[in-house]
């Protein structure tokens, strides 16, 4: 505490804002990763997170038509991969010009990094997916 140059004063409201915001995006990153985990263990996913549920559940719906074809499934995985890639950018970008407190500014940052990375492996998911070899 003896390094601290200056103190800042705390709106509280604010400062309980930020923290519900940054509650909201570790919410969606965890969702994401229990979701990831849930496919991979072939178990039905439990979603914390609205925005989540909703795309994942229309993914599972249209990709679980018995007579849709291989071409129209990965179409429709490309669009839930998109859709997952917009998802881990927006919540980020938009907080990161609203908050004011540097404690909050720091976390963000690492959710930052988690996401970008989560961005990147749909990114790369998505172009695989739309490659010629992958319609096959």
């Amino acid at each position: 505490m003896d390094t601290v140059s200056r103190w800042e004063p705390v709106n509280w409201q604010a400062f309980q804002s930020e923290a519900e915001q940054l509650r909201q995006i570790s919410a969606l990153t965890e969702d994401i990763f229990d979701f990831l985990g849930s496919l991979r263990e072939h178990q039905k996913p439990r979603f914390a997170t609205d925005p989540l549920r909703r795309a994942a559940e229309q993914w599972v719906d249209t990709v679980g038509k018995p007579r849709l074809s291989g071409v129209d499934k990965a179409n429709a995985t490309r669009i839930f991969l998109s859709s997952l890639r917009s998802m881990v950018r927006t919540d980020v970008v938009a907080a990161e010009s609203r908050l004011r407190y540097n404690y909050f500014r720091e976390r963000l940052a690492e959710e930052r990094t988690v996401r970008d990375k989560l961005y990147q492996a749909f990114d790369k998911d998505v172009q695989t997916l739309v490659s010629p070899t992958s319609l096959h």
